[in-house]
């Protein structure tokens, strides 16, 4: 055995609290730098070209830095939704005045999440408009939302000191677990490391302070396997999610997202806020697998009830109008299969391009400055004396577009049949 007898007096303590005193300096030092990457936009560290000017990793940590940074903006106009406007609907279009205004669009959001994060913004008192993004997948009843416990956290309500305490705790929590969290070390060291990789047209991956988000494809990857992904997913899982593997409207016990729309209405009108409702465009090839999926009428039926939200009195302070931008129109009609150039329109199926988002705050915002500059078939205001009219118009060009690209709608088609065993399973059919 050694001897340690010849060993001073506290040397053997000292070492140990050495050998601690090392590790917490090592842990710091980690955290430091992952603060000085700064991932997620959530320390307001300075950017620097190079090393992390874009913020290529930021999409799951939007839910925790969308919530700080709409707090320290204050605006006065906001966009609420899900990824379908996030990247689309951009904060500092010319149609806002200059005025503050907060994208608060977050992916994979239900209209649950989307009234959460609504309730927030609201808190500061300066919001005086609101745009509220409506598409068939958030408002499926039997989506699960155990994955947003996080954002709702985050944006926790409640007075007193209670309340006050759980909010600082929980903004404490969430710096130690964007600084020395495992998952944030590897997303900073990523974001570094991918800062001369850009996407299609030297696009970066990025979020900005006022919420609003890119995510291009990767420079040289086609356009047209996106758009075949986000249809192979839609057509199986993403409307119809385990464990129910049903899409509705209202799920029978209770929960109906019509009704949490609703409350969202209800907050906004209560704060005052003028509210506009734009139910998202998407490419007519998505429209398609929609048809195949046997939910073009729960998607009429949300626009319907929509419109009869929209007509309740107790909204008429909001100035509440609904525009639909769904369908097929002539810029979701825009080739994808053997087209010379990619369509400009949409990054894959079901999410626009901010060129897109420009096309519909000019129809919202600008009145007569739109007519020229906005194709005649984009954007429709539906009302419940227009509604069948504005129903009908969305899909009266789909004959159209089925002659003229008879190779996407096979192509969809061929996807739909491929992925039929698992909408069987949602109809209640033995599943494989």
């Amino acid at each position: 055995m050694p001897d340690h007898s010849n060993i001073p007096r506290g040397a053997a303590t000292r070492r140990f609290f050495g050998v601690i005193v090392a590790g917490l300096f090592a842990v710091l030092a980690l955290g430091a730098s992952v603060v000085a990457v700064d991932p997620y936009l959530h320390f307001d560290t300075p950017r620097i070209e190079g090393f992390n000017r874009w913020k290529t990793r930021f999409f799951y940590g939007q839910y925790d830095s969308k919530a700080r940074l709409v707090r320290a903006m204050r605006p006065r106009h906001l966009v609420i939704g899900s990824s379908t406007a996030a990247g689309s609907l951009r904060p500092d279009h010319p149609l806002f005045n200059g005025e503050p205004a907060f994208n608060y669009a977050l992916a994979g959001s239900t209209p649950h999440l989307q009234g959460m994060a609504l309730a927030h913004a609201l808190e500061g008192g300066t919001v005086r408009s609101v745009i509220i993004g409506v598409d068939l997948f958030s408002y499926n009843a039997f989506m699960d939302q155990r994955a947003f416990r996080q954002f709702e956290l985050a944006v926790e309500q409640g007075g007193g000191w209670r309340g006050h305490w759980r909010r600082w705790r929980r903004e404490l929590e969430t710096s130690f677990a964007e600084a020395l969290g495992y998952e944030a070390l590897t997303d900073a060291l990523g974001t570094v490391r991918e800062q001369g990789r850009p996407g299609a047209g030297g696009i970066y991956r990025d979020i900005r302070a006022d919420g609003y988000w890119q995510n291009p494809r990767p420079a040289g990857m086609a356009q047209l396997p996106l758009f075949t992904t986000i249809e192979r997913q839609y057509l199986s899982g993403g409307w119809f999610p385990e464990p129910e593997r049903r899409y509705a409207l209202d799920d029978g016990r209770g929960r109906s997202t019509p009704d949490e729309l609703g409350a969202m209405l209800e907050r906004a009108s209560a704060a005052g806020v003028d509210v506009t409702i734009a139910i998202m465009p998407f490419h007519a090839r998505f429209a398609e697998a929609m048809h195949e999926a046997g939910l073009w009428n729960d998607f009429d039926e949300l626009k319907r009830r929509i419109v009869a939200l929209a007509a309740e009195p107790r909204f008429a302070r909001s100035g509440l109008r609904v525009w639909d931008f769904s369908g097929y129109h002539t810029l979701s009609m825009d080739a994808v299969k053997g087209a010379t150039r990619d369509t400009p329109w949409f990054e894959d199926s079901i999410h626009p391009t901010e060129a897109t988002g420009d096309m519909m705050l000019l129809r919202m915002r600008g009145g007569a400055a739109a007519e020229g500059r906005v194709p005649a078939d984009f954007g429709r205001l539906l009302d419940a004396a227009h509604l069948d009219a504005g129903l009908a118009a969305a899909v009266a060009q789909r004959a159209q577009y089925q002659a003229q690209h008879p190779a996407d709608v096979e192509q969809v088609r061929l996807i739909a049949r491929q992925t039929a065993a698992w909408r069987e399973g949602a109809r209640g059919a033995p599943a494989d």
